[in-house]
């Protein structure tokens, strides 16, 4: 499967600036594009089905959120249920998550529209019904209840768990040439260990910059070809503290604090300058190579620590909010930007720029959307003919871009595109949409680098060691990234063996023959207690404040049976037990917080969490999880310097597990706490010193 293949007719390999490509988005491979779902001649009708008006409307109303989309149908059209004549006998059906995202305006209305868009596959395959559902992720996986095929970004869950079906073999069989997709998104998905993955939606980065700012200060326009010096001293030129007195930064950069990030949307940057984030099969971190630091020296000497740019995560750049409040000259933008900014920056002038050449060449990011089909789907031969037929026929993409706006995946439909864009969106003309389109088919946009495992752990130590150089300017870019790529390696060796990695704290849970007594001390129960470091980064944000275990302590033993996780906590603090709440409010008053992840190879966070308190009312135990209030054998105590809480969990209640000795998950526990021992608890103190709720932060614990 060649990723070389040359564009094909009416790719804009040949595309000049400027040009708006076809006018129309006809139909394609003899299927109708999906019009106004009036009646077959309007389906047959491309263009017919969208108003400009309409989707003018739409655009200004979009939601930011999931894949940025615009949602629009044109009156007259229904959004009821798809009503595809029954074959002769019962279809099978397949769910398939449509779109991405559970919180974006109009959700229900783009679930119906993209239901609509399948009618055709249906009609020519009434063996299948094909049913749109929103967003189902991993943990709909884990409990048996996620569609057949998943939409998703996040793709180091689905490797590490093996969580989908190859898709090799039927690539093979069907004689699909994967040159017709996106080169960037098929550089990341046909992995050393397979293909499990196609592209959802492909949009690249490209700037916007405000062109007036450039005319008010003299200041020439950057030509296409600019390179990265270029970038630095327009950036330069363009910060500047206006008259209300708020810094103007010259540009937001595709960087974070905490360095490339824990999602590395950041990595192209690592390409751009000869370096990488992985060796080829990602089992190797090589951000202490030549090139990696080069990036790493561009990133924050000429940019963040000279006050001229800021990372994504500061001003919440990528929000879209930077150009329109006047905190940003140039952003970096994406997917449904250009009717977002279409509206936000009316009466100004503004255009789409291409990102610079860099040392080693043009480099840009593309989103990494996917779809996949979940490994235990009854009907996997059924669920690829409709994966095939989303994304290897043109006509519903199509589709798509009409009621979406969403970008094509197929490289062919690119000059429709910006066709669809442009028509629903005059004003967008001239503004440079073609950068987008050629940075998309041009091959120089580039998805995040996997690591061949434990990715999402990888990329949180990453993020430890890199973060310093945001909050101390100065620090030595070199040594950072040596030391990053040094725990990086060891992440990933462990993560080949099969072995959890004890990056944050390790422990034993004993085998209980008989419930251990939970009105017994900590101490008594026969099991190695998991305590807390005696050292001053242990709490959170406040570390100097603290002066020792009086201050604050845990100490924490935990047994097991086959029916239950057994937890028995000792707290040290500085003030006696107060807890005057209940229900959903106890975490006001002193309490003890429980988490619980029993599949940290999916790196998808808590399978369970749960707080512990004693309230007027009695023992009071909190699942957050599904926020209920289960009964469940409790004992607490009052000690000479704090207090003791013990319970017992049933397995349900800490995630989807079968426990058995060797067995591994990881866990932490918390108080809250207060620098002068008073109740005003205003810091948080758990096990390790690190975010309870982050991914593959607990403390490692082996049942013994």
């Amino acid at each position: 499967m060649s990723l070389g293949k040359p564009a094909e007719e009416g790719q804009p390999g040949s595309m000049q600036a400027g040009d708006p490509g076809p006018r129309r988005a006809p139909a394609m491979g003899g299927e109708a594009v999906i019009g106004t779902g009036a009646s077959s001649a309007e389906h047959d009708a491309p263009g017919r089905a969208y108003r400009r008006r309409t989707l003018l409307r739409a655009a200004a109303a979009a939601s930011a959120g999931g894949a940025g989309m615009w949602i629009a149908a044109a009156p007259g059209v229904s959004l009821a249920a798809s009503a595809v004549p029954s074959a002769a006998h019962h279809p099978v059906t397949i769910t398939m998550n449509g779109i991405f995202g559970t919180g974006q305006a109009g959700l229900n209305t783009l679930v119906a529209l993209t239901q609509q868009a399948f009618e055709p596959f249906m009609r020519a395959n009434r063996d299948i019904r094909v049913q749109i559902t929103p967003q189902s992720g991993v943990p709909a996986i884990i409990a048996g209840t996620a569609s057949d095929i998943i939409w998703d970004w996040n793709f180091y869950p689905y490797w590490s768990g093996k969580l989908l079906l190859p898709l090799d073999s039927y690539l093979q069989r069907d004689n699909v040439d994967t040159s017709i997709w996106v080169q960037g998104q098929m550089e990341l998905f046909q992995r050393p260990w397979g293909t499990y993955m196609l592209g959802a939606y492909a949009s690249p980065f490209v700037y916007a910059i405000m062109l007036d700012l450039l005319d008010e200060l003299g200041l020439t326009y950057p030509s296409p070809e600019w390179t990265s010096d270029d970038f630095v001293r327009l950036a330069a030129a363009l910060t500047t503290v206006p008259k209300n007195g708020k810094k103007r930064y010259g540009a937001a950069i595709p960087w974070y604090t905490t360095g490339i990030g824990t999602s590395s949307q950041s990595t192209f940057l690592l390409n751009a300058f000869g370096g990488a984030l992985t060796n080829p099969g990602g089992t190797r971190s090589w951000l202490d190579h030549p090139g990696a630091v080069a990036a790493g020296d561009w990133v924050y000497h000429e940019l963040l620590w000279r006050g001229i740019a800021v990372p994504w995560d500061v001003y919440s750049a990528n929000s879209g909010q930077g150009l329109p409040l006047g905190n940003l000259a140039m952003d970096f933008e994406w997917g449904t930007a250009p009717f977002r900014l279409t509206q936000q920056l009316q009466g100004r002038k503004w255009a789409f720029q291409p990102f610079p050449v860099f040392p080693s060449g043009r480099y840009t990011f593309m989103t990494n959307d996917f779809w996949g089909i979940v490994r235990d789907t009854k009907y996997p031969e059924q669920a690829w003919r409709v994966l095939k037929w989303a994304t290897t026929t043109p006509s519903f993409q199509v589709t798509r871009m009409h009621f979406s706006a969403l970008q094509p995946t197929l490289k062919s439909l690119w000059p429709q595109w910006q066709a669809i864009v442009e028509s629903v969106a005059p004003s967008l003309k001239g503004k440079g949409l073609h950068w987008f389109v050629d940075a998309a088919v041009g091959g120089y946009a580039r998805c995040m680098e996997p690591y061949a495992n434990n990715g999402s752990l990888v990329s949180n130590a990453v993020s430890q060691d890199l973060t310093p150089l945001w909050t101390h300017p100065g620090s030595s870019v070199r040594q950072a990234f040596q030391q990053a790529a040094r725990q990086a390696n060891v992440i990933l060796s462990e993560g080949a063996s099969g072995r959890v990695v004890p990056l944050y704290g390790a422990g034993t849970a004993a085998f209980a023959p008989q419930p251990p007594s939970l009105k017994a001390r900590a101490s008594a129960w026969k099991t190695t207690l998991i305590q807390a470091a005696s050292r001053s980064d242990i709490i959170g944000g406040t570390p100097a404040q603290w002066s020792g275990p009086a201050t604050a302590s845990l100490a924490v033993a935990l047994m097991w049976d086959a029916q239950a996780l057994y937890l028995n906590a000792e707290i040290t603090q500085g003030h006696p037990y107060t807890q005057t709440h209940h229900g959903t409010n106890i975490w006001k008053g002193d309490m003890l917080w429980c988490y619980f992840d029993t599949e940290p190879a999916l790196q998808i966070g808590n399978t369970g969490k749960v707080g512990l308190a004693k309230t007027s009312s009695g023992m009071e135990l909190w699942n957050t999880i599904n926020n209920t209030f289960p009964t469940v054998p409790m004992e607490f105590q009052t000690l000479p310097h704090g207090w003791r809480i013990a319970a017992t969990l049933p397995w349900s209640m800490v995630g989807q597990f079968k426990p058995a000795k060797g067995a591994q998950l990881q866990f932490n526990a918390g108080i809250g706490w207060a620098p002068d021992g008073s109740t005003n608890l205003t810091g948080f103190f758990d096990l390790n010193g690190q975010n309870p709720d982050g991914v593959g932060t607990g403390v490692v614990v082996t049942l013994g």
